[in-house]
């Protein structure tokens, strides 16, 4: 799925940019360029950060 069109992003970018260490927006765009021109999908960006956090969190729980 497309996250940020200024920069053709897609979610798996986003998800790799987080799962290597990327903890907020600003880390997730340095990363991947997603969110570094017209804003409007930081609040998708910002989902898929607590999404994989999540993720990590039950992984990290059932083991």
């Amino acid at each position: 799925m497309l996250v940020c069109s200024c920069n053709a992003v897609f979610e798996g970018a986003v998800r790799k940019a987080v799962s290597g260490g990327a903890a907020c927006v600003d880390e997730v765009s340095t990363m991947c360029g997603a969110g570094t021109d017209c804003g409007s999908c930081i609040d998708h960006i910002e989902e898929i950060i607590d999404e994989v956090n999540t993720e990590v969190r039950v992984s990290i729980q059932a083991a």
